[in-house]
């Protein structure tokens, strides 16, 4: 599953946060959001899930 990082990139800097901040947001380690955003970690249903609550969107958005 390829996330669309891109997209939570562009959350993040129109709310002005750094990646630790949307990680907090997302009751997840920073260490496993960067993995996620870095591609080092391919994303469980349950983070896409917590990513795109954030972002009020619905999960099958964030993937390609």
């Amino acid at each position: 599953m390829q996330l669309n990082v891109e997209k939570i990139s562009e959350f993040i800097k129109k709310k002005k946060w750094r990646r630790y901040k949307m990680a907090e947001a997302c009751g997840m380690p920073s260490s496993t959001f960067c993995y996620i955003m870095s591609g080092k970690s391919e994303p469980r249903m349950a983070n896409i899930e917590k990513i795109a609550n954030v972002m009020k969107i619905k999960p099958a958005s964030l993937v390609k």
